[in-house]
């Protein structure tokens, strides 16, 4: 008993010692080996990385907001820009989905809010089918009130709720898996 527990520990250290590189290439051999329907799917390729231009701050994909004038759905044309450039990225990104989310401020009746978000997330949607993005990759929603970015009573939060927001499919749940992939591959602190 003693002598497999010692085996079992000693496999474990030299398993532990090995390189990346080697954990890698392992990773690598076995999807080669699965048939081609049983493959898993890279979560890399399905939505944006850590490393994704959405994620810095200093790239125009970064911004997901466009606002509106009370009672309207236009899109202004200061948005135009951050919503063609999104465009542009959705189209070299076929795989990749998005949902926009209309939004109102506090004041006008539930369904009347509900309708507006609706007309906001469309303009938004239309945006960008007129540039080139299937409609298949951009669905819709409207929170109507419901979902305030900013809660208050004035002119300033009112302004800053009255908007439509992009929201990337699964980001969130992909990040989280890259994560867990990276953290899988590092062997643990051996002493």
């Amino acid at each position: 008993m003693n002598k497999s527990i010692t085996l079992i520990a000693v496999t474990c250290f030299l398993m532990n010692s090995c390189s990346s590189t080697r954990v890698e290439s392992s990773n690598i051999q076995a999807s080669q080996s699965q048939p081609e329907q049983q493959k898993l799917v890279d979560p890399a390729a399905m939505a944006p990385s850590e490393h994704s231009p959405l994620r810095d701050p200093n790239n125009i994909l970064f911004r997901r907001s466009a606002y509106f004038d009370m009672n309207k759905a236009v899109v202004k044309k200061a948005d135009h820009a951050f919503i063609a450039a999104h465009a542009k990225y959705l189209i070299s990104h076929p795989g990749i989905s998005i949902t926009i989310q209309g939004n109102c401020d506090e004041r006008g009746g539930e369904k009347y809010n509900q309708a507006l978000g609706l007309k906001r997330a469309m303009a938004m949607k239309q945006l960008m089918m007129e540039a080139g993005v299937p409609e298949k990759q951009i669905a819709t929603i409207s929170f109507g009130k419901d979902k305030p970015d900013v809660v208050g009573h004035g002119e300033k939060s009112w302004a800053e709720n009255r908007r439509a927001d992009i929201v990337y499919a699964d980001e969130h749940r992909i990040a989280r898996a890259l994560s867990k992939t990276i953290y899988s591959e590092s062997p643990p602190y051996v002493k």
